[in-house]
């Protein structure tokens, strides 16, 4: 991130706030439903990225800004697996991770798009309380009923009927 730049998001029940304190000026920015592509003003997860685009998770999908542009990210245009977004953090890869709240996780990785599921992996529960960094910076994903997993042990299962 440029040195000049200090950035905070703060995420609320009514919209985020986007405050810039570029070479000591501060620039407010309140972003609503109303005046941006944000898909809902209930915030539940912030995430800025090492490329400075930031992912803003709400209950009904994802708002990304890249400095220039704004995106809705739903599942009209990507394989997101719930509209109810719980956690967003970018691992040591730069990859992405983003829990949702009943369809498990969505791994970004460069332009791939990568669901795991009680369904599809051994994630045991579709329910993403939250994701968090370690000290070794690896991606912690939280579950209901306090259990934890590391995201390096999360696999596809094998389909034994593929011929």
């Amino acid at each position: 991130m440029d040195e000049n730049v200090d950035i905070k998001l703060i995420g609320t029940n009514n919209g985020f706030w986007h405050i810039n304190k570029k070479n000591k000026k501060h620039r407010i920015y309140h972003y609503l439903t109303s005046n941006s592509r944000l898909p809902s003003d209930q915030i539940t997860s912030i995430c800025i990225r090492k490329n400075n685009t930031f992912w803003v998770g709400t209950n009904k999908g994802i708002f990304r800004w890249d400095g220039f542009a704004e995106l809705l990210i739903n599942q009209e245009n990507s394989n997101l697996p719930d509209l109810k977004i719980t956690s967003i953090v970018e691992d040591t890869h730069e990859d992405l991770w983003i829990g949702t709240f009943n369809g498990g996780l969505m791994k970004i990785q460069k332009r791939n798009e990568i669901i795991y599921n009680a369904d599809n992996s051994n994630l045991p529960s579709n329910r993403i309380v939250s994701l968090s960094l370690d000290e070794n910076k690896a991606v912690i994903i939280h579950l209901e009923n306090n259990q934890s997993i590391e995201s390096s042990s999360i696999r596809k299962k094998v389909n034994k009927n593929r011929k």
